[in-house]
């Protein structure tokens, strides 16, 4: 299992990193990585089924369905890693802005900014937030929807 994770960790690397570091914005392919890396990390501990994940995603999956539970809490555990979210499960408003306002491809950082503003409270704590947070955003932000969409797939092996 965790070949087969360093493996699509590569294919990641490839698809989004590779062409961000012939941007002008090497920042930004950092983050990238730094977010893939954690993505394959926390589905290797917890021994992700992207399928799943990517039916948590459809609009007429049932959230609450304990089934989409591992998924969630990767969500926080990337949240986590990123320092975004605090152990108690709580968003850091302050580190998020701070990721936020070091972005610089233009047009990210003001959809970020935007999406932040209508999505920074979440309901719930730890798993709950990280999913409700994620769900947010991408219901207001067609880009987050489909970068995150890409990345799901990726990891799927579908991309």
């Amino acid at each position: 299992m965790k070949q087969s994770i360093m493996e699509m960790l590569k294919l990641l690397a490839f698809i989004f990193v590779i062409p961000a570091c012939f941007a002008e914005e090497k920042t930004d392919a950092k983050l990238i990585s730094k977010i893939i890396k954690n993505v394959g990390e926390c589905a290797a501990d917890s021994n992700i089924d992207f399928d799943l994940c990517s039916e948590m995603f459809e609009a007429d999956a049932k959230h609450d369905d304990p089934k989409y539970n591992p998924c969630k809490c990767m969500i926080s555990c990337v949240s986590k890693k990123m320092n975004v979210m605090s152990e108690d499960g709580k968003f850091k408003e302050d580190e998020s802005l701070k990721i936020i306002n070091d972005l610089k491809t233009p047009g990210y950082k003001e959809e970020a900014l935007r999406v932040y503003e209508i999505c920074k409270n979440p309901e719930g704590t730890n798993c709950e937030a990280g999913f409700n947070k994620v769900k947010c955003v991408m219901t207001n932000s067609e880009k987050a929807r489909n970068l995150t969409m890409q990345l799901v797939k990726t990891m799927q092996g579908k991309a």
